[in-house]
């Protein structure tokens, strides 16, 4: 982390300033604290790749490579950056909410989860634990934002992440925003940060906060770590987890580190270690899935960076992953061996033709009675949502109530669902 480009230059001067040194203290403070909460997420969900303090560093040094040398922060922007990076993944154990594991299965997620999952197999044999790692899936990001201005723990034995109460008042809630937002789409993170935030006053440097700049670095970089350091060998042979989380692991095994193309310095380059055999077919198109991903999110926040002239934002210096979307690229440096992948999407050039095929009398036949299929699906429907809300409150009794009504506007059709009404 404290080798990276972004850093060095960022922090440049903590020697010999207060505020870069204050700074670069909290910062190692509440690295000292989430190394050790990210320890737990290993033991919570332990069919994740790795998300410990090792994945949190290498981010700084994804994201001096994706930046370039004309992107900089200055020493606010790189602190608010790294707080972001360290809290982004520290929801994933049980241990980040107070309360652990039972705080977690008493939350709404936890119980559409477990009822979900249940619905699907009534023989699930890891039910809670599956509904865990859903919930601690679906709320981690919320999370951060919690864990960066609130008191954690348990009882009375409660501390604070970020120390510096100053830093913690002034930009918690900034920082806990934007680790955030790493699971936002595009759009809601463009509307909450393209406005600077000022610069403190109690910070001697004149430095102003660019939080789009700043999000936008943290998701791509996030996107971008995808080597073999996130799923060592030794645990992969040594854990058990599922076929999905495996194929995760396997895709993740295989890569080496991100590089810069040599001969077009504007693109990244993911490529394999060693190359996928047959019986990871799967793995390898989850890699090629993970490198779509990381593409996606470096055309778009570069994008997004050059839409603001007025903010005279630096885009990133790298704009593409090469091979991203192209099957037959792409397996040029991700490598396979006793078998070649093959792009395999359907293509639908005349859709109306394709949805009267399928839909429509060809669905229902030509004598079908329309309203009939229609008060048929609309009640399907409403028996559907009074299953699903009796398995979340085993007290529920749900009734569905069918009234033909005269009215102002006519006679109606109601349908009646509970004290909910739904007009047809």
């Amino acid at each position: 982390m404290e080798n990276t480009a972004l850093w060095r230059q960022a922090f440049e001067e903590e020697e010999t300033s207060e505020s870069v040194a204050r700074l670069v203290a909290s910062l190692r403070g509440i690295r000292r604290s989430v190394k050790l909460l990210t320890e737990r997420v290993a033991s919570s969900l332990p069919g994740l790749t790795i998300h410990d303090i090792t994945h949190l560093d290498a981010l700084w040094e994804v994201a001096s490579k994706v930046a370039g040398r004309d992107f900089s922060l200055n020493p606010l922007e790189a602190y608010v950056f790294g707080a972001a990076v360290l809290l982004h993944d520290a929801g994933l154990s049980f241990e980040a909410y107070s309360g652990g594991r039972e705080a977690l299965r008493g939350t709404l997620e936890w119980r559409d989860a477990h009822a979900r999952l249940s619905r699907i197999s009534s023989k699930h044999e890891n039910l809670a634990q599956d509904a865990d790692f859903e919930a601690l899936r679906a709320l981690h990001a919320s999370q951060a934002t919690r864990l960066a201005i609130e008191p954690w723990g348990c009882g009375d034995e409660t501390v604070l992440l970020i120390e510096d109460s100053e830093l913690r008042e002034n930009y918690g809630r900034l920082i806990g925003d934007i680790a955030s937002s790493h699971h936002w789409n595009l759009e809601l993170v463009v509307s909450r940060f393209s406005t600077p935030r000022a610069a403190a006053a109690f910070l001697e440097g004149n430095w102003d906060v660019d939080a789009l700049k700043i999000a936008c670095l943290l998701r791509v970089a996030d996107a971008g770590h995808m080597d073999g350091a996130r799923a060592p060998s030794f645990l992969l042979r040594l854990l058990q987890m599922n076929s999905l989380s495996r194929s995760h692991w396997v895709a993740q095994n295989h890569l080496g580190k991100l590089s810069v193309k040599a001969d077009d310095p504007s693109q990244l380059v993911i490529a394999s270690t060693s190359p996928f055999p047959r019986d990871q077919a799967a793995a390898w198109w989850v890699a090629f899935d993970l490198v779509q991903t990381f593409d996606k999110e470096l055309r778009q926040c570069n994008d997004v960076l050059a839409s603001f002239p007025s903010q005279s934002r630096t885009a990133f210096e790298r704009k593409r992953v090469t091979g991203a979307g192209n099957v037959r690229e792409l397996a040029k440096y991700i490598e396979t061996t006793g078998w070649e992948p093959t792009d395999s999407n359907v293509h639908v050039s005349d859709v109306a033709a394709l949805v009267s095929k399928l839909g429509g009398e060809q669905l229902y036949g030509k004598s079908a009675d329309h309203l009939k299929i229609a008060l048929r699906e609309l009640v399907q429907n409403s028996a559907d949502a009074i299953c699903v809300r009796r398995s979340l409150n085993s007290g529920f009794g749900g009734r569905i109530v069918i009234r033909l009504k005269s009215g102002e506007n006519g006679r109606g059709l109601y349908i009646e669902l509970d004290k909910g009404r739904v007009i047809c």
